[in-house]
C-alpha cells in the first residue's frame, strides 16, 4: 500500500475518533443540563370498566390501583376521578381505593377512572428518595446471594475491595459489560422468549441471569442486586414505569404523555452526596451505549422513571392480596404490571373487567 494513502486512512481513522469523542461529550452536556435536570408532569389515566353479566344486581367489593408512593424524585397527586378515592398504604405498595361503590343491575355497568398527575425529577435529588424496607445483604425473591456462584462472582469482582461506593461501581461495570441487553424497547428476543417457556418466573432471577449471560431490565437489576448483596452491599430492585423512549425531550415538553412500560432498576445503599446513608439508584440495563449513559446510570437516574417499590416486596404483597381474595370465593380479576389493578366482587358475580 503506498505510504501516501496509508497516511491518508490513519488521518481519516483519527478524525472519525475525534469526531465521535466530540458528539460523545457534546451528547453528555445537552442530556445532563436540557434533558435529565429538567422537571417534568407526566399526566397517566387508568380506567376501569365493570360490566354486570349476571341476572342479580352485582356490588363490586374492592377496585383498586397500585400507585406510585411521593418521593424526594416523584410527586404524585390525583389529577380527576370517576369515584371517590382514597389512599390505602400497603406492606410494600401504594393503593388508591375506590371508597363509593354502587351496585351495577343486571346488563348494566361502572366505569372507575384514575388519573395521576407524576412530577419526577432528576432520582439524585436525595439519598432517601425511596425506601420501603431495611436494608438487607440477605438473599430474597429474585436474589440468590447466597449461592455459590453468586458470591464466588462478586468476590472476583471486588476483590479486597473495602470501600462500598467502589465495590458497587465495580459490579455495575461487569454487569453493563457482560450482560447482553435482550429488550431495549423492543421485547425479548426469541432465544430469550423460547428458553422462558415451561419455566415460569425462572428467567426472572439473578442467577440464571448469571448463567446466560442475557435478559432484559430486570434480569439486569436482579444480577446487580444480588452480586451486591453478595459482596456485602445492601441493595434491591425497584420496580416501576419508564419512558420507553429515554431521551424524550426530543418530542415532547411540558405534560408529555408519553407511554410509561413496565421497568426495573436497582437501588443500593450507601453514602449519598450528603454524605447521610441512604437509597441510591443504578440501572445497569441503560447503563449500556454511550459512555454518557454508562455514568449517568450509576447512582444516578433521570426525569423518566417512576418508582413504585421494591420489587421483591411488591410482587408478593400483592399477590398475598389476591390470595386473599380468592380464598374468601370471591370474583377476582387482577394484573401485575406495568399497571398493577384488582377488582373483586361478592362470590357468584359475573363480571366482566377491561382496563385502559
Amino acid at each position: 500500500m503506498p505510504k501516501t494513502l496509508a497516511r491518508r486512512r490513519r488521518w481519516a481513522s483519527r478524525l472519525v475518533t475525534l469526531v465521535s469523542l466530540a458528539l460523545a461529550a457534546a451528547l453528555s452536556v445537552w442530556l445532563g443540563v436540557f434533558v435529565w435536570r429538567t422537571e417534568v408532569t407526566y399526566h397517566v389515566g387508568q380506567t376501569i370498566t365493570v360490566l354486570n353479566e349476571g341476572d342479580v344486581v352485582q356490588t363490586p367489593g374492592l377496585v383498586a390501583w397500585v400507585v406510585p408512593p411521593t418521593t424526594a424524585s416523584q410527586r404524585v397527586s390525583v389529577a380527576e376521578t370517576s369515584s371517590p378515592v382514597e389512599p390505602a398504604p400497603g406492606d410494600a405498595m401504594m393503593w388508591a381505593k375506590v371508597s363509593d361503590l354502587a351496585p351495577i343491575p343486571p346488563g348494566g355497568q361502572a366505569v372507575y377512572r384514575l388519573d395521576l398527575d407524576i412530577t419526577v425529577t432528576d432520582g439524585a435529588a436525595d439519598p432517601s428518595a425511596t425506601g420501603l424496607d431495611a436494608p438487607s445483604t440477605a438473599p430474597a425473591p429474585f436474589l440468590e446471594a447466597a449461592d455459590p456462584r453468586i458470591i464466588a462472582q462478586a468476590q472476583q469482582i471486588v476483590g479486597d475491595e473495602p470501600d462500598q461506593t467502589i465495590r458497587a461501581r465495580r459490579i455495575y461495570d461487569f454487569v453493563v459489560g457482560n450482560i447482553r441487553n435482550q429488550g431495549l424497547g423492543m421485547g425479548p428476543s426469541e432465544e430469550y422468549t423460547a428458553t422462558q417457556k415451561g419455566t415460569p418466573g425462572a428467567s426472572d432471577g439473578a442467577l440464571w441471569t448469571l448463567e446466560h449471560g442475557y435478559g432484559v431490565c430486570g434480569n439486569f437489576a436482579a444480577l446487580y442486586a444480588a452480586l451486591c448483596r453478595a459482596a456485602g452491599v445492601p441493595a434491591r430492585i425497584v420496580g416501576g414505569w419508564a419512558d420507553p423512549l429515554p431521551i424524550p425531550y426530543l418530542t415532547r415538553q411540558g405534560n408529555w404523555g408519553a407511554p410509561l412500560g413496565a421497568h426495573a432498576w436497582s437501588e443500593v445503599y450507601l453514602l449519598g452526596p450528603q454524605q447521610t446513608k441512604g437509597w441510591l439508584p443504578v440501572d445497569a440495563f441503560w447503563g449500556q451505549g454511550l459512555l454518557p449513559l454508562r455514568e449517568k446510570y450509576f447512582l444516578d437516574l433521570d426525569n423518566t422513571h417512576i418508582a413504585l417499590g421494591d420489587e421483591s416486596l411488591l410482587r408478593p404483597a400483592f399477590f398475598a392480596v389476591t390470595e386473599r381474595v380468592r380464598a374468601d370465593g370471591h370474583f377476582l380479576a387482577a394484573v401485575s404490571g406495568p399497571y398493577w389493578y384488582v377488582v373483586a366482587g361478592p362470590p357468584g358475580a359475573r363480571f366482566t373487567v377491561t382496563h385502559t
